[in-house]
Formats: C-alpha cells, sequence, structure tokens
C-alpha cells in the first residue's frame, strides 16, 4: 500500500503470484531468502527489519 501497489503489481515485480503475496502479506507463508532480499531492496530497508516485523 505504501507505494501504491496492487498484490497483483507487487507479485509481478518478484515474479510470483498476487496470492503469493497475500499469504506473504498475512504471514501465513514467508518469502525465501531470494525474495526476502528483494523486498528489502525494493522497500529500502533492512533484512533485519522485515525478519522482526514477523516475530
Amino acid at each position: 500500500m505504501e507505494r501504491g501497489l496492487s498484490q497483483r503489481a507487487l507479485g509481478e515485480m518478484f515474479g510470483v503470484c498476487n496470492q503469493t503475496v497475500s499469504f506473504w502479506e498475512s504471514g501465513s507463508r514467508e518469502p525465501d531468502l531470494d525474495h526476502l532480499l528483494k523486498i528489502a531492496k525494493f522497500f529500502n530497508v533492512p533484512v533485519d527489519y522485515l525478519l522482526d516485523e514477523k516475530a
């Protein structure tokens, strides 16, 4: 939401379907390391920030 992107648009950027993004957002699944690094880079945050939000 922060960047004004839909789950579909974000999924396309990371090569996953919008349902995968939905799972990540809800916490029912976690991104693998490769996607975690891409997400951190895209949002310009350290990976630690993303991991802390999951806890």
